[in-house]
Order: C-alpha cells, then structure tokens, then sequence
C-alpha cells in the first residue's frame, strides 16, 4: 500500500469515528475521495484531505487549499440537438417517422466540435448515407405521423460559465496559501451520459475568489481547467 492510499485509509477512519451523522459522513468522505483521485490524475502531493503540495510557476514547492463542489445542471443539450435536427428535416416527408438511435460508447465528453458531428452523424442515418459511422452505431424507424428523433442514453448535460456562476460563491482569498475550486462533475448525481463544454468556459473570464477552478469528470477522469480570474488581486 503505498503512503498516498495509507493516509486516505486513515482519513476515511477519522471522519467514521468523528462523531458525525452518517449524511455528514458521507459527504465528508466523498470530498477526499474526489479530491484523491483529482491528485492522482494531476500527479499532485495530498497532504491533507483540503490541502494538496504543488510545484508553482517558479518550480517552488507550495501548498494550496482545495474546496469541492458538485456540479448540477438539468440544462440537457443533446435534446436540444435533435430538436434541430427535427426542425431541419421536417420538411421532406419522406424522412416522417420515429427514429430510435444507439451511440457507441464514448470514453470522453463533449465539446461543439464533437457535438456537431454527431448531429452530422445522426442526419446522414436517417437519410440512409454510407459513411464513417463513429459515434451512431444503430438506427431504428417506427411509424409516425410526424419526424420524431430519440436518443438513446445519450443525455449529454451542458457546462457553460452561467452554470458555474451559479456555484461559485466570492470569497476574499487567504493570500497566504493559494486557493483551488474543483466542480466535480458525476453523471450519475446529473443523471446523464455525458457533459458538454461550452467554449464560453476556457474563453471568458469571470470574478471568484479562487486561483483555479477546474471542472472534473470524477467517472470519466477528465480535468477542466476554467479560464477565469481572481475576485480579490494580490497587491
């Protein structure tokens, strides 16, 4: 057992014998959960189950202070992509039907690129084209009165900066240990397949009182860096 996983044992020991009520447990046990895996994916030190031993732009050792949050949003995408694809093809009747579409499993989330070759994808399917197929792996057309496009396990709920706002409170920074943000991202808590990220995320900038806020796929082991800046600037 190397010492990472000892101390995390130990952690975990802590928090079962701290008094707590089991909700609070649980909680406190999944935030170093999630912080563990967050280190061992960014090959960083966890000293502490909020304090993790980085190397900064100076290549000097420091500590930095994380908070977890989960990430919740019913904000779902996808639909709003098949939508589209309804509103696009409606027109041509000879397209008029129920489609059921399966997609191959994909290891990673969404950005709009990938996004939009999936609806390219899915309209290529129910027109019959031969092509590539990566992501649809079978179509199936009902009787219908109307166009009706439905996606099999494929919820794909949407990340942009509004979304993250609304989980981010302004804090005054301790500029004597940075501070770090990790949103984590758990498909089963937002009861989807998969997340998108909004180009909006790495682009725009925003006002909180962390150093870094990263969005992470506990499930799929992705990190997200969001481009933002710090409410409260070192003079």
């Amino acid at each position: 057992m190397t010492p990472q996983i000892q101390n995390i044992d130990d952690w975990i020991a802590d928090i079962e014998l701290s008094g707590l009520t089991a909700e609070k447990q649980q909680i406190e046990i999944k935030n170093v959960t999630d912080v563990w895996k967050f280190t061992e994916i960014r090959k960083l030190d966890m000293i502490s189950p909020d304090r993790l031993l980085i190397k900064n732009n100076a290549g000097i050792r420091e500590v930095v202070n994380v908070q977890c949050v989960d990430f919740i949003s019913d904000k779902d995408i996808a639909r709003q992509m098949l939508n589209e694809i309804e509103v696009e093809l409606a027109d041509n009747t000879k397209y008029i039907g129920r489609y059921h579409i399966d997609f191959y499993d994909s290891k990673i989330n969404f950005n709009h690129t990938r996004l939009q070759k999936v609806k390219h994808e899915i309209i290529a399917a129910i027109k019959g084209e031969l092509i590539t197929y990566n992501y649809v792996s079978k179509i199936v057309k009902m009787p219908s009165e109307s166009l009706i496009v439905h996606a099999n396990n494929f919820k794909v709920v949407e990340c942009t900066i509004e979304s993250i706002k609304k989980h981010l409170k302004k804090t005054l920074l301790d500029f004597s240990e940075p501070r770090w943000l990790i949103m984590v991202l758990s498909s089963f808590d937002n009861n989807c397949d998969y997340f998108y990220f909004n180009e909006t995320i790495f682009a725009d900038t925003f006002e909180h009182g962390f150093n870094k806020v990263f969005l992470f796929d506990f499930y799929k082991s992705e990190i997200i860096e969001v481009g933002s800046k710090i409410l409260h600037e070192k003079v």
